[in-house]
Order: structure tokens, then sequence, then C-alpha cells
């Protein structure tokens, strides 16, 4: 059994995005999650095993939850004041003595939603039923899910005798004479990124007050934090957090020195002066059409460029997508002396780049001789776990993965998809294959089917986003089918290519997104050739609910803010 243990937190206040990207990261299925509060803290010695005895004691329950309680008090409580409370002393031992005389593993059912402050799942729940932002924000994610699991007839647990204390956190609203209670004492916190345990101050613990500083990360997120929070963020990640601006000229001596060794020099970037702006090249061998790897140089560039970094374009086939891109501003086929990053699409760019700094290769195929490894390149990125087993059995041993990228904010559910299939979007490029599709469709009172003639290069559309969302069902391959999960919509992997006469995936669901994954929608996965088969299968599993898992799997995966981080962190 494996356990991965996480706080999340959010400057913009979204947390349900950030456990729906922890969520896809933990690697099996059938693998536990377990979700803290960042003021939360056991009353136990070794909660770890605690945690995992109440798991086995408990395999009917879908979600499980322990006792949480307020300082002195057995329940949940609504504000409060320190000095009222004289049980700060000896806290823990406190409340283990008061709870815990006997430890028990059984849980009880609960038929109530309930508060986040500590989640224990399955990630096969999560990727099933994600996370989903309230109207309330931060305070509303984890009731609203928890409700959702029980309209879903899905079984909560509490298992009583473990118990956590809950920290005060006073509302100051309510109580605008009172200083704000940090939530635990300690200053760092354990969290995961990208499948790696790091360490940081615990920025959720630390609650604004007079001395405040502007905080802001590259995507232009602002909140207020201590200064020397803030310095210390911007010493460390200087690519992901970009200024630091006082507020207010007071400053207190026993916060701001509290990190000051760490912390003392926020790194910049001599040219530009801006913290954290790096001078990367974005490069692809063609950029004359609509297609997939113009469309990835794209929106990765445009990403980069929005994120406050300094973005030079460069290709040997100029045409409409260089142009899309010089609009943003982005200079094209002007190359400086040398850049702090490259990322290089295709094998002809990386040879003829590599030499101005440190590149990456994206490896988007196994196939062409354009997508094949240089050996030029610093790291090598694939876009599938096909595509990276490829590399690697070609002597590449430090290929990564990192999935296609979608810009999520632009390809998102406009429209609701109906509660049944009336309407077919087609990317399909065989006619033969869309003739076959139209048939069985209106076999079956479907009429509405509209095909993109995805055949002629030069009448790619550009803005399909707008398609996407007037149809109920998506058949594609590939970045089509991305786009189409983004936006919420079912996908049904199939196409006809000329290299191959049928490639088939069926459509995708919670069972077999994985590995459909792993072979890009390709419809190499499963291979299928039973067309109506697959169509009957579409039609049956198709549900109005089913929006959010498309696009928590996008989300998850192909969401462009977070890849080109790790591209950074590459280097």
């Amino acid at each position: 059994m494996n356990i991965y243990h996480f706080t999340p937190y959010s400057l913009a206040g979204d947390l349900a995005t950030e456990i729906n990207k922890y969520v896809a990261i933990v690697p099996r299925m059938d693998d536990y999650i377990v979700i803290n509060d960042g003021d939360v803290m056991w009353t136990l010695p070794h909660w770890g095993n605690y945690i995992e005895k109440m798991i086995k004691a408990n395999p009917e329950f879908d979600l499980l939850t322990v006792l949480a309680t307020r300082i002195g008090v057995k329940e949940q409580r609504l504000n409060g004041k320190r000095e009222e409370d004289p049980n700060l002393k000896n806290l823990a031992q406190k409340c283990q003595d008061q709870f815990n005389k006997v430890i028990s593993y059984k849980a009880k059912q609960l038929k109530k939603p309930i508060g986040g402050y500590f989640l224990c799942f399955k990630k096969s729940l999560a990727a099933e039923i994600p996370f989903i932002p309230s109207p309330n924000g931060v305070l509303g994610v984890d009731g609203q899910w928890s409700q959702e699991l029980l309209k879903r007839g899905r079984k909560i647990g509490i298992c009583e005798k473990l118990t956590m204390v809950h920290w005060y956190r006073l509302d100051c609203n309510s109580h605008k004479d009172t200083e704000h209670l940090n939530r635990s004492n300690d200053t760092y916190i354990q969290t995961t990124v990208d499948k790696k345990v790091v360490i940081e101050p615990n920025m959720r613990g630390i609650m604004p007050n007079k001395e405040e500083l502007i905080f802001e990360f590259t995507a232009g997120v602002p909140t207020k934090v201590p200064e020397f929070v803030a310095n210390y963020y911007c010493s460390i990640r200087p690519n992901v957090f970009k200024k630091v601006k006082k507020e207010s000229t007071e400053l207190s001596t026993e916060k701001s020195t509290e990190l000051s060794e760490e912390s003392s020099e926020i790194i910049q970037d001599e040219q530009s002066g801006k913290p954290g702006q790096l001078n990367i090249l974005v490069a692809s061998n063609h950029l004359l059409n609509i297609a997939g790897s113009e469309t990835f140089t794209y929106t990765i560039a445009h990403e980069l460029h929005k994120q406050g970094h300094k973005v030079d374009i460069f290709t040997f086939n100029e045409g409409k997508v260089s142009k899309k891109l010089e609009k943003l501003g982005l200079k094209v086929n002007k190359l400086q002396p040398n850049y702090d990053l490259i990322i290089a699409s295709h094998r002809s760019t990386v040879d003829k780049l590599a030499h101005l700094g440190f590149t990456i290769q994206i490896c988007h195929g196994i196939y062409p001789k354009l997508e094949q490894p240089s050996e030029k390149a610093n790291v090598h990125v694939a876009i599938s776990k096909e595509v990276q087993d490829h590399v690697i059995n070609l002597g590449f041993a430090n290929c990564k993965l990192i999935h296609n990228s979608i810009d999520i904010k632009r390809f998102k559910a406009t429209h609701p998809i109906g509660s049944s299939v009336r309407r077919v979007l087609s990317f399909v490029r065989s006619q033969k294959l869309n003739d076959q599709l139209k048939f069985l469709l209106e076999k079956r009172g479907i009429r509405d089917f509209t095909v993109i003639d995805d055949t002629n290069i030069q009448k790619r559309k550009w803005d399909t986003e707008k398609l996407i969302n007037q149809a109920d069902l998506v058949i594609s391959l590939g970045r089509g089918a991305y786009e189409a999960m983004a936006c919420g919509r079912p996908v049904l992997v199939l196409d006809a290519r000329p290299y191959q006469d049928l490639l088939g995936d069926g459509i995708i669901t919670k069972e077999n997104y994985e590995k459909i994954l792993e072979y890009n929608c390709s419809g190499r996965a499963f291979q299928r050739l039973n067309v109506e088969e697959m169509v009957d299968e579409a039609l049956k599993y198709y549900a109005k609910n089913k929006s959010m898992f498309y696009r928590s799997i996008a989300t998850s995966n192909f969401d462009v803010s977070s890849n080109v981080k790790k591209y950074i962190n590459l280097k």
C-alpha cells in the first residue's frame, strides 16, 4: 500500500486545481492520498502507521477522516481568542490524554459533508470525481467535494479515536483588534512537487499583518506575505516569483530576520532588471501552417511570454503560425548570441541552435526523422510514455516525460454538453471513415455530424474551441482529443491515416485513459478495429455528469502554465 501526503496551497485561492494536479502525479489508481490542512497537528506519535491501520480497518468507506479538535474543545468552532483558551500549554499531550486513552481504528459512517482538514481516499475516487472550485473559494472546496460524494452514493467514515488539533484562525472581520494566530509552530512544511519531496517555508501558517509586501507569481497573481517569506521565495525560485514591493515602511524586525541568512539577496536578470526573467528561445522546424507541433510551439511561447520571460522564435519555415507569434510582439529568426534556455522541437533545430544555450529537445513522435533525438541536446523531453520509451531505447536515459501542452484558459467549456448525444464533431481525416461514422450515427438517430476538414493543411481552423463547445461528442486523435477534453467533451479516439488503415482506442473512460495517454491518444494503445462497436460503447458510456472528469484529465496533464515551469526546472 502506498500513501501520499499533501498539504495544498494556492495563492489564487484555487485549492481544487492544486489538489487535482497532485492527484494526477500519484502513480497508481489504488494508491491512497492524504490531504492535510496546514494548520493541523497530530496528537499521537507514529501517526503514519495509524493512518495505514485505519485504511486497512475500513475498506467499506470511500473517504475517511478523523476527529479534529479546536483547542480545548471536542468539536469545530468558528473564531475565538487566544487568551480565552487555557489549554495552549502542553496541548498535544493534553489532547492525547483526553481523547485517545483507547485507540480504535474502526470508523463510523457520516451522512453530512465534512471539512477538509484531513481527507484520506484512493486516487481512483478523485480521478472519477475531481475536486471542483466552489463559489465560497478556499473554504468551500472540501465541503463541496464531500457533498458531491454523498450525492453519488459514496460512503464517508470518521475515525473518532484518531485525533488532530485544528488551530484557531481568527476572522479579521470579526476581531479587528486581535492579532492573527499562526496556524502552527512549524516554520517549514513538507510538500511534493513533480514527484519530488521538497521542504518549503510554511507560508500558510503566517497570516497578513501591518508588515506586508506584495508578492507576485509570474502569472500575475498577487498576495501579501511578510518580507522574509517573499524574499526567500524570490531568491530560491527566481523563475517562478517575479517581484517583491514594499507596501509599508514599518517592517517587523522579529519576522524579517527569521530567514535573513537564506534570503538576503533577490536574484535578478541584469539585462531586464526583473527577478526571475529568463532569455528563452523557442524553436520549431516549421511554423508554416496550423498543425500539431506548430500549435505546440505557439502555446509554449505564448505562455512563457505571459509569465514574464523574454521569448524569441526560430524556424526554418515561416508562415501562418510564426505571423501569429509576431503579433504577440515576439521576434522571429532574429537570434541573440546566447540564451538561458532553448526549447526546441525537431532534431534539425537542435543541431543548429544547441551552441547558443542549454537545450531541451521536445520529441513528439517515434517515426519521422525530424523527431529522432539529437546528441547535441542537454535534455530530451517526450510528450508520451511511448515516445519516452523509444528515446530511452536509443540510448538517451535522461529523457523526461512532460505531456503535450494546452492553454486550458482558452480551451474550456463555454456551453454544457447535452443529456444525450445530439451533436458530434469529427476531426477524422479519412473520408471513408467519416462516411461510415455518419451512417452509423444516423442509424442511431444522431443527424448533427460535423466534419472539420483536417486533410487540407492550408485550410485548418485556428479557433477550434468554438466548434468543440458546440458538440456533445468529439472524435479525434492526438491534440484534438486533448483540446476536446479540456472543453469537458467526451472523446472517441479514432481515425484512419495513410500509414495505417485504422487507429482506434475507443471512448476515453476512467479505466483506460492512463493507457491511452501513454500512446498520445494515437489509437495505438488498444488498436481496435470494430468501428460500430466503438460507436455503440461511446453512446452507452456518455453521460452529462462526466464533463468534469474529462476536464480534470486536461488540467492535470496538459496545463501549459504548469508544463513550462517543468521545462524551466530541467535547466
